[in-house]
């Protein structure tokens, strides 16, 4: 059954993402708030009962573009997949509202958490604990069988097979702006949202940019899972002046400021810096060998404590993506002496250019 259900205000808000031109009608009195307009009621699952499991919780974020679309549903943790089939279902059908700044609607993201219960209170909105007339009791049904795991967690950084940088009219002054988003197991990029920012236009090129992201799947112990992941884009002022407004001017290098939980260094804050080991060359793409094009890729990534390779991403395209996936390839592979800082090994930010010319890749 449909009912309507206004958004309950204990919602955290993560961010007003999107802006939008004049709206076709007189928009509703300010401030106008997301909404949830109608919901159709889950339904306790019968195979809970049977298992004698009489609680459940699914969160889950949900994304809603400026006409009240929903647009992207993610479902991030859960008890049981039964909830979590259910909570999908239902969710699919619920109406929704956008928000507003000003006279402009606006797209929207939340997190939602929906709890279960068999006695017929079973779903409530909010984003942290639980009404106490819901708590679960301390109970095994209520461990988590899916959550969304932290870059920390996996058996490697993703590595990126599709990267586009942002592309609008920036300004010098624009500063940083930072992108929240999930990577599913099949490695596409999902509810990109920016964090506040001063520049609305940038924070908007940098979420389109990174919707079209594509990652190698993430994986944990060898199984695909979902990660939150963060990417900080910088303006570089020295290229403003030089380049279209149209074209990207942002380095898109993801700036893990912590790589397994633990700091990540720059080169400049070592006491002794990497020295390579092992340094395989790339290989010359045959077509674009052939064809007599050449550039220089320049690679980021992180050497880890242990001398090995991570998040590795194109930093300056040579303006072909075969020459930049030979060289991300090969970076790959290198092993380090790590960096030092303290007596002790530890992760260390690097660059390095890989220039391709028809005699040699060097």
């Amino acid at each position: 059954m449909k009912t309507s259900l206004p958004f309950a205000s204990s919602l955290i808000f993560c961010g007003l993402t999107f802006l939008y031109g004049e709206p076709d009608a007189a928009p509703p009195a300010p401030p106008a708030l997301p909404q949830i307009v109608q919901t159709v009621a889950p339904i306790f699952p019968p195979q809970m009962t049977s298992a004698g499991i009489n609680s459940g919780r699914v969160k889950f974020v949900i994304k809603v573009d400026k006409t009240g679309k929903l647009e992207d549903m993610l479902v991030t943790e859960y008890t049981q997949r039964e909830f979590a089939d259910e909570a999908t279902k239902v969710v699919s059908q619920w109406t929704f509202a956008p928000a507003w700044v000003g006279t402009e609607p606006v797209g929207w993201v939340r997190e939602l958490n929906l709890y279960f219960r068999s006695d017929g209170m079973m779903v409530t909105f909010d984003s942290g604990d639980a009404p106490s007339h819901m708590k679960m009791a301390d109970h095994p049904d209520e461990i988590l069988q899916y959550h969304a795991c932290s870059l920390r967690d996996l058996d490697r950084i993703p590595t990126p097979l599709h990267v586009v940088a942002p592309t609008a009219a920036l300004q010098p002054d624009a500063g940083d702006v930072t992108v929240d988003f999930y990577i599913d197991e099949e490695g596409r990029v999902r509810i990109p949202v920016a964090r506040e920012t001063s520049d609305a236009a940038f924070a908007n090129a940098a979420v389109d940019a990174v919707s079209q992201w594509q990652f190698d799947p993430p994986t944990s112990k060898g199984k695909p899972v979902l990660v939150h992941a963060v990417q900080t884009f910088t303006i570089n002022p020295a290229n403003l002046g030089n380049v279209s407004p149209i074209r990207p001017v942002v380095n898109t290098n993801v700036q893990l400021t912590n790589l397994n939980g633990v700091k990540v260094f720059d080169l400049a804050d070592l006491d002794q810096q990497p020295v390579i080991r092992f340094r395989p060359w790339p290989d010359y793409p045959a077509e674009m060998k052939v064809n007599g094009i050449t550039g220089t890729t320049t690679v980021g990534f992180i050497c880890d404590a242990e001398g090995r390779v991570e998040n590795v991403q194109v930093v300056t395209s040579s303006g072909s993506s075969e020459l930049d996936q030979a060289a991300v390839n090969a970076v790959s592979r290198w092993i380090f002496e790590p960096g030092r800082k303290g007596g002790h090994a530890v992760n260390s930010r690097m660059t390095f250019p890989i220039a391709f010319t028809l005699d040699s890749s060097s």
